[in-house]
C-alpha cells in the first residue's frame, strides 16, 4: 500500500523515564487538576466527613467505572493522531450533533466549574484575610483570565506543575499527622449507609459526576495532548494500517497511556488521602460553610497554627489551578469544535475571547445559586453527570471503529466499557431523580 508519510517524518517518543518526564509528561497533569479544586478539596472531605472510610469503597468504584471514558480518548488520540472533536464530527447521527453537543457541554462545563472552584477558592482567601469572599472570587477570576489568555501551553503546564507538587508535598504531610483513630477505622470502613436516600445519593451522584472530573475533559485532555505534539502522525489516516509504522504507533499508545495512568493514579491518590483527613477529623458531622477551612480550622487546633497554613495553602493551589487549567482547556477545545464546524476563526485569538467569555459567564452560577462553594459543586456535578452521557460511548465508538484493528482493546476489555457505560448511565439516572426528588 503506497502511504504519503515517510518514516524520516516518524519521531518515536522517549523510552526511559528521564526523557518521558521531560518531553511527554504533562497533559495528565493538567486533567488531573480539572477535578482537584471540586472533587478532591470539596467533595471527598464532604464524603469523608458524613460516611467516614466507607467514602473510599464509593470513591474507588468511581474511578474504577470512569476509567475507560478517558483511557479510550487516549487511544483514539495517540493512535489515529486527532483529537476527539475530529473525531466526534464522524459520529453516526444527524448533521454535526456530536459537534453541537460538546460545544454546550464544554460551555456549561467550563462556566460552572470556574464558579463553583473559583468561590471556593475565594472562600479560602477570605478565611486568611480580611478580604471578602465575593472580592476574592473576582480577582481570582481576572488574575486566572489574564494569565491563561496572556500565555502560551508550555507556560501553563510548567506553572501548574509547581503548584501540584505543592499541593501533593502538603496533603502527604498533612496525613502523616491526621491518621484516623482505629475507633474511626473500625466503625466506618465497612459501615454501609442507605446507598438510595439523602444524605448518600445526592453526594454519590455529584461525585460520580466530578469524580476524579467530569468525562467530558477527556476532550481536553486530548486538546493538550496535540497542542503538546504528543501521538502518532498521520498525513493520511490511512498510514496507519501499513506495517512499517506499527512499532511507530505503538510507541506512541503506550507512551500516551503510561501519561494518563500517572495522573489518573495521582488523582486517586489525592482524593482517598483527603477523604481519609476529613474522616480523621471532621467525622461525624459536616461543618457548616466552607469544609476546607474547617479541615484547616481543626487541623490547627490539633497540631499547631502552621497545620491550618499547610491545609489552607494546599487547597488554595488546588482550587486555583483547576480554574486556569479549566479556563484554557475549554478554550482550546472550542476553538477546534469551531474549526470541525468550518467556521473560519483565527485560532489564538479566538482562544483568549473565549476565556474572557467564560470567566464573565462564571458570575451566572454565582448570581443564581448564591456564593456557597459545595451547593455549586453538587450543582455542577449532578448536571454534567446529566449532559455528558454520550461521551462514553462515543469515545467507545471512534476506537472500536477508526483505531486500526491491531491497537483496540481486547474482548476482555470490551466488556468492561459496555459494563462500565451500563454503570455510569445508571448513576446518571439516580443523581437526576436525586436531584427532582424522586429519591
Amino acid at each position: 500500500m503506497e502511504t504519503t508519510m515517510s518514516t524520516e517524518k516518524m519521531e518515536l517518543p522517549s523510552e526511559d523515564w528521564i526523557g518521558f518526564f521531560k518531553n511527554h509528561f504533562g497533559p495528565s497533569m493538567m486533567w488531573a487538576l480539572l477535578g482537584i479544586g471540586s472533587s478532591h478539596i470539596v467533595l471527598a472531605p464532604t464524603f469523608g466527613a458524613s460516611f467516614g472510610l466507607f467514602a473510599i469503597w464509593a470513591i474507588s468504584f468511581i474511578f474504577l467505572v470512569k476509567y475507560g471514558a478517558w483511557a479510550l480518548g487516549i487511544r483514539y488520540n495517540y493512535t489515529v493522531g486527532k483529537d476527539l472533536i475530529a473525531g466526534y464530527k464522524d459520529l453516526p447521527g444527524p448533521g454535526n450533533w456530536a459537534l453541537w453537543a460538546s460545544a454546550f457541554v464544554v460551555l456549561i462545563a467550563v462556566v460552572l466549574n470556574t464558579a463553583a472552584v473559583g468561590m471556593a477558592g475565594a472562600a479560602v482567601v477570605a478565611a486568611l484575610s480580611s478580604v471578602g469572599q465575593l472580592g476574592a472570587f473576582i480577582v481570582i477570576v481576572v488574575v486566572s483570565t489574564l494569565l491563561v489568555a496572556g500565555t502560551n501551553y508550555t507556560f501553563l503546564e510548567r506553572f501548574l506543575f509547581l503548584f501540584i507538587v505543592l499541593f501533593v508535598f502538603l496533603m502527604v504531610l498533612s496525613l502523616l499527622v491526621g491518621l484516623p483513630s482505629m475507633a474511626v477505622v473500625t466503625e466506618t470502613t465497612f459501615a454501609v449507609p442507605a446507598l438510595l436516600e439523602s444524605p448518600f445519593l445526592p453526594v454519590f451522584a455529584a461525585a460520580a459526576g466530578l469524580t476524579p472530573t467530569l468525562i467530558n475533559s477527556s476532550l481536553f485532555l486530548s486538546s493538550w495532548s496535540l497542542t503538546k505534539n504528543q501521538g502518532a502522525r498521520h498525513d493520511d489516516v490511512e498510514d496507519s494500517q501499513a506495517s512499517e509504522y506499527e512499532d511507530y504507533i505503538s510507541a506512541w499508545l503506550k507512551t500516551g497511556l503510561k501519561d494518563f495512568r500517572i495522573g489518573y493514579l495521582l488523582s486517586y491518590l489525592l482524593m482517598v488521602i483527603l477523604a481519609t483527613l476529613a474522616a480523621s477529623v471532621l467525622y461525624p458531622g459536616l461543618p457548616e460553610g466552607d469544609i476546607a477551612a474547617a479541615l484547616g480550622e481543626i487541623f490547627g487546633e490539633s497540631f499547631g497554627q502552621w497545620a491550618f497554613y499547610v491545609m489552607m495553602v494546599g487547597a488554595f493551589a488546588a482550587l486555583w489551578s483547576t480554574v486556569i487549567a479549566s479556563l484554557d482547556g475549554g478554550a482550546r477545545v472550542f476553538v477546534n469544535i469551531l474549526s470541525e464546524l468550518e467556521i473560519d476563526v483565527a485560532p489564538d485569538r479566538t482562544r483568549r475571547l473565549l476565556v474572557v467569555l467564560f470567566a464573565l459567564l462564571s458570575a451566572v452560577p454565582v448570581v443564581v445559586l448564591g456564593q456557597t462553594p459545595t451547593v455549586l459543586i453538587v450543582a455542577f456535578g449532578t448536571a454534567g453527570l446529566l449532559i455528558e452521557v454520550f461521551i462514553y460511548p462515543a469515545n467507545l465508538y471512534l476506537v472500536y471503529n477508526h483505531v486500526p484493528e491491531k491497537f483496540r482493546p481486547s474482548s476482555g476489555w470490551l466488556a468492561y466499557y459496555i459494563v462500565a457505560i451500563v454503570c455510569f448511565v445508571g448513576l446518571a439516572v439516580l443523581g437526576g431523580l436525586s436531584q427532582v426528588g424522586i429519591l
